[in-house]
């Protein structure tokens, strides 16, 4: 069914599920953004081992200069004041992350219109199939009758053959459209992402009528299109505050841990003191603040916040468009809609009348007081009166389906 094609598709695009682990990397990307809040937390260990020797000047004897010499220090640094730059800078990340959400229900709404449009085709060429079997199963049901009347004495021969013929091409029309379906069945296959040997059956039809009418165009504010514009307009002016912020002084915080081990320092023995004394006495601690002020960059900065300011302009513009597109897109979905239901009335006055001809010139070919070159025109109108129904109904159903998805929202 239509439905289960469409659980199918957004299950197996390949698009939607790239999309997906995007997602999931933007949201990485937001508690990477939310970190920079905590104060950072940095230990250093480092040593150093020096040998040699060198002469004394006042004894003139060789001196050994070799010693160890251990250090560590545990540091912490937390920013204080930024203007806003990481406040800023987190919702600008939390804006991507609602953006590439976005994303994926436009292309989950993508996927639908597709689906929507390949399986309408694919019922058409169904139908029309169906259509082509009843016209050769007419035609052949004439011929039949054509050929007892033969035998008879109360017919020509030579209309049974005209007939004939006429079903052998309208069978070669049939084997076109079987093949049309197939294809377009192998097609909607490469749509659902599924293995091609997988078989399935159409198990709807299409409806005779299209009773969903909306009256007047709604609002599309919520189309996940429009949504994905508007998110990024409000990321772009996050990213523009945190600019500016950048370009300002910021203050923070810095505390320090420290101490060392050295074989050079001893005791009122001579001997080097233990490494826990020596850990113990050479411990200190410290804090600073620390005042950054960008003072010149080769204007790099100002050059990247005009950039941005020109962005959103431009972002605007995109909505202004956006919304416009939609609402000229749904306007032209209603002018579709209200002409195939026009053409669609028309046909269906047009068969009663093409219908009645078509009896009342069957019934006078079979007497033999028409021709068979009438009974064909007339049986040729009548099955194209009838196609002509059938593709208008599935343009009313297509578009209103497609309706649909835009107004779900």
């Amino acid at each position: 069914s239509f439905d289960s094609a469409v659980v199918i598709a957004l299950k197996n695009n390949i698009t939607i599920k790239a999309g997906k682990i995007s997602e999931v990397a933007y949201e990485i990307g937001l508690e990477n953004a939310r970190s920079k809040r905590w104060p950072s937390l940095n230990l250093t260990l480092g040593g150093s081992l020096q040998l040699g020797r060198s002469i004394d000047l006042f004894t003139n004897l060789y001196t050994n200069n070799s010693y160890t010499y251990q250090n560590s220090i545990l540091e912490s640094r937390v920013i204080l004041f930024n203007w806003g730059k990481i406040n800023s800078e987190i919702k600008a990340q939390y804006q991507s992350v609602k953006t590439r959400h976005y994303e994926i229900e436009d292309q989950e709404f993508n996927v639908k219109a597709t689906v929507i449009s390949s399986y309408l085709d694919m019922l058409l060429s169904q139908e029309l199939v169906n259509i082509n079997v009843a016209k050769l199963r007419q035609l052949r049901e004439q011929i039949n009758i054509l050929e007892t009347l033969d035998l008879a004495g109360k017919a020509s021969g030579l209309s049974a053959i005209r007939l004939t013929g006429q079903f052998l091409r309208d069978s070669a029309s049939l084997n076109d459209l079987r093949l049309n379906l197939s294809l377009k069945k192998s097609a909607f296959r490469n749509l659902l992402n599924i293995d091609s040997s997988y078989n399935f059956t159409i198990c709807e039809v299409l409806p005779t009528n299209n009773d969903f009418r909306i009256e007047n165009i709604p609002s599309l504010k919520n189309h996940p299109s429009l949504l994905i514009e508007e998110s990024r307009l409000i990321e772009l002016e996050y990213n523009l505050k945190a600019q500016r912020a950048g370009m300002m002084p910021s203050i923070s915080l810095s505390n320090q841990l420290s101490t060392f081990f050295a074989n050079t320092y001893l005791n009122n023995q001579g001997r080097v003191r233990n490494f826990g004394d020596q850990l113990s006495n050479n411990f200190s601690t410290f804090s600073y603040l620390t005042l950054s002020v960008p003072l010149f960059n080769g204007k790099s900065a100002v050059s990247s916040y005009r950039q941005s300011k020109l962005n959103i302009d431009n972002q605007k513009l995109r909505i202004e468009k956006g919304k416009k597109d939609l609402e000229e897109n749904l306007k032209l979905l209603y002018e579709k809609i209200d002409n195939a239901s026009q053409k669609l009335r028309i046909l269906e006055q047009s068969y009663i009348l093409v219908d009645s001809s078509y009896s009342k010139v069957r019934f006078a070919f079979e007497r033999g007081i028409l021709p068979v070159s009438e009974f064909l025109d007339a049986y040729q109108q009548r099955y194209t009166t009838i196609t002509e129904q059938k593709v208008a109904q599935f343009q009313i159903y297509f578009f209103n389906r497609l309706l649909r998805e835009y107004l779900i929202y």
